[in-house]
């Protein structure tokens, strides 16, 4: 190593300025280099906020970008919705993850104190996570809405471990379909969670037995308060695609490499389960 290089990597604000320069799944890499990276990284408010760890300061609310590293372990959150169709995830996008790794990676995946739980959705990151259940029955097409607040979450903003456990504990229990929106309006961005059930008279919900259980899951559908829609607007087709400002440009995924992602079974890496 060059006298040079040895003087950057010894100066803290220039190894920052480095390594600012990565793209999070390299920056993520970057810590198992060195103990002085690692420790770069972790204390860097600057590199915390690329790693979606730390909330970003909003400068334009028409200007954010998704967490790509949920992206790559989180497919089936993120895909845009064709039109006219239904949602393309359900529970058994999340059974997906089992065949990708060892059992012990599961149950490290799946823990509470998994750190992607707390990753942020979002730079800058949003508030208030809305959630939004549209069940299909016989006398017609019902919707029920809810929210769940962020605000002096340590995080600063809606985290992948909620909407993951709300999908997971709905999606078990009641079959379906599920989405997130991602919609700038009034100034500000709005993040909708959606939920699709169809209520069978005669056989009840589609429950799952099998299948992963995220530690953090049990209770997290039940525990929102949601609410019946009294518009005209819960007589909304089920069949009918939610407005998402969220494109294959801006980081979603399209049902091609949806399906490509559902055959490889996708988890791109462990490293994500202990990003510090």
């Amino acid at each position: 190593m060059s006298s040079a290089q040895a003087r950057v990597f010894n100066t803290p604000e220039l190894l920052e300025a480095v390594l600012s320069q990565l793209p999070p799944h390299d920056l993520l890499l970057a810590q198992r280099i060195s103990r002085p990276f690692q420790a770069a990284i972790t204390s860097s408010p600057t590199l915390q906020q690329l790693l979606f760890i730390r909330a970003a300061p909003v400068k334009d609310p028409k200007e954010w970008s998704l967490n790509p590293l949920l992206r790559d372990l989180f497919a089936p959150f993120f895909v845009v919705p064709a039109p006219n169709a239904r949602a393309a995830s359900t529970f058994t996008s999340l059974q997906r993850n089992e065949g990708c790794c060892t059992s012990e990676e599961m149950n490290a995946l799946l823990r509470k104190e998994a750190s992607w739980r707390r990753l942020l959705l979002l730079q800058p990151p949003v508030r208030v996570l809305g959630v939004t259940q549209l069940e299909q029955t016989r006398g017609g097409n019902v919707a029920y809405d809810a929210s769940f607040s962020f605000e002096g979450h340590p995080a600063g903003g809606v985290t992948m471990g909620v909407v993951y456990d709300i999908t997971e504990s709905f999606t078990r229990s009641r079959g379906g379909g599920f989405g997130l929106s991602v919609l700038e309006a009034d100034d500000e961005l709005q993040v909708t969670l959606y939920l699709l059930n169809v209520a069978q008279c005669t056989m009840g919900y589609v429950a799952y037995t099998t299948g992963p259980r995220s530690e953090g899951a049990e209770t997290a559908f039940w525990s929102l308060e949601l609410e019946e829609r009294e518009d005209e607007s819960a007589e909304m087709s089920f069949d009918s695609t939610w407005t998402t400002d969220l494109s294959v440009e801006r980081g979603g995924v399209d049902v091609v490499e949806f399906e490509s992602w559902k055959r490889k079974r996708g988890l791109f890496s462990s490293l994500l389960w202990n990003v510090h």
